[in-house]
């Protein structure tokens, strides 16, 4: 790590092109290993100029095994990735960068996580914000990669991705419903 803080920009540019690259593949085992180099890319880019090393950070956070019997370390992770998408979303802003459009995804997917799993109070409309702005502009295969089919398990026992899961649990009720 201290390695990859006093590399050239040049060198650290390319040390996150093999990162990310590698992290493709985006398995428990692939982010766990993945996350001291981004972690140490983070940390290197003090300026604030390079927004996808965030993402790929928050990605990595995201995409790490959770460990059930350890909750504060799994809440650690989804409100760190959710604090490094809001800096990715805001360096993209302001390099008017276009594109992109995955932070907003998966920021509203730790928030989520957030609210439904650790009680943590979230802002609904901030949520239903960055659902709404990731829309059109995260493919499918890519959504896929950042909701998983079977990331939440709903009350009456269902895997769904956490959109659905927030979708369901906000939709209006019918007159009359609890």
């Amino acid at each position: 790590m201290a390695a990859i803080r006093v590399a050239s920009p040049a060198t650290r540019v390319r040390i996150f092109l093999q990162t990310e690259k590698y992290r493709a593949a985006s398995t428990e085992d692939v982010n766990e290993r993945a996350l001291p180099m981004l972690e140490a890319l983070v940390e290197a880019d003090a300026e604030e100029i390079f927004h996808r090393v965030r993402g790929q950070y928050a990605l990595a956070l995201m995409g790490r095994k959770k460990d059930r019997s350890d909750a504060a370390s799994s809440e650690g992770d989804w409100s760190k990735a959710q604090d490094q998408l809001t800096d990715a979303i805001r360096i993209r802003d302001m390099s008017r960068e276009p594109n992109w459009r995955e932070y907003e995804l998966a920021r509203a997917v730790c928030k989520i996580h957030l609210e439904l799993e650790f009680n943590e109070k979230q802002e609904p409309n901030s949520i239903d914000r960055d659902l709404e702005q990731a829309k059109d502009a995260v493919p499918p295969e890519r959504r896929k990669l950042i909701d998983k089919d079977d990331a939440v398990t709903t009350k009456d026992g269902r895997k769904v991705s956490a959109a659905t899961a927030w979708a369901d649990l906000t939709k209006p009720k019918p007159d009359g419903a609890p």
